[in-house]
């Protein structure tokens, strides 16, 4: 068992040092997800700016914002290596749940990026800094940790349309049900930082929960999915 783990973290660490130099190299990921983040966000801000939204309203659309992007970059990862022919070495080589992992913290790593990138512009746009800097700096630890849940749980269902055809449509179809479980909490979350400028710890210990429960199912299903 201990042997598993010590080669599991290998290989995740291993596997995460590649695909984040090819990242470094090409930027394609990151670009797309920053700059298709930012537009979005922009063309958002300019639709609603009449509309006399709350600060549940503008919450609303900052993590619908974060989550259709990273529906639309985090299936690239499994794309990448589809498309490359590397996903059946891969196979071969290393642990399931190692590629999972890699491919997680690759994906919320981006994630956050996008939600940290967006939360500035709000600050910047929306009157956000009405609030103080301490809820500013709460809710960027938040959104941190939504985005960490987020990608593990778009990371599994990536892996699974990977190989389908439509696979960028089939994506956004699967996935809203599955995050709306930390989404309204986090739509909340973001709102009370706003408002209250404090965050409810039971929405915090929700997230966690809620990242707990995915990466502990991941580890059941991921190896049938990668597999199959």
């Amino acid at each position: 068992m201990q042997l598993r783990l010590s080669t599991w973290a290998r290989q995740s660490i291993i596997l995460l040092a590649k695909d984040l130099k090819i990242e470094s190299r090409t930027r394609y990921t990151t670009a797309i997800g920053l700059g298709f983040g930012a537009t979005s966000f922009l063309l958002v801000s300019i639709i609603s700016a009449h509309a006399g939204l709350s600060h549940t309203g503008y919450s609303v659309m900052f993590w619908l914002t974060v989550t259709f992007v990273s529906c639309t970059n985090i299936p690239i990862a499994f794309l990448r290596e589809e498309d490359k022919r590397t996903a059946s070495t891969l196979r071969l080589a290393s642990l399931p749940f190692s590629v999972f992992t890699s491919k997680w913290l690759q994906s919320a790593i981006l994630t956050s990026s996008v939600s940290l990138l967006l939360l500035a512009l709000a600050v910047a746009i929306w009157g956000w800094d009405s609030a103080s800097w301490k809820a500013i700096l709460t809710l960027a630890l938040v959104a941190i940790l939504i985005s960490f849940g987020l990608a593990a749980s778009e990371t599994l269902l990536a892996a699974m349309i990977s190989k389908a055809k439509m696979r960028s449509s089939l994506m956004g179809v699967i996935s809203f049900p599955i995050l709306l479980p930390i989404l309204i909490p986090a739509i909340k979350c973001t709102a009370d930082c706003i408002m209250q400028e404090s965050a409810s710890k039971a929405d915090i210990v929700w997230f966690v929960v809620y990242l707990a429960l995915v990466l502990s199912i991941s580890s059941q299903l991921f190896e049938h999915i990668w597999r199959a």
